[in-house]
């Protein structure tokens, strides 16, 4: 579950790149880490193990 902090920062920076922006989605990352996408699902296939974020 997001914290209000969290998530207000996150729709702030959403609302900046996609709504007012040159962007169609945005990918949360954090310390090199994917945390999520705004409207999708992020995966990756390695070495035929599915990852998930």
């Amino acid at each position: 579950m997001k914290t209000p902090y969290t998530y207000y920062w996150g729709m702030k920076a959403h609302r900046e790149l996609v709504h007012n922006g040159p962007f169609d989605e945005v990918l949360y990352t954090s310390n090199k880490e994917i945390l999520e996408g705004t409207t999708f699902s992020f995966f990756i296939v390695v070495d035929g193990e599915v990852k998930t974020s």
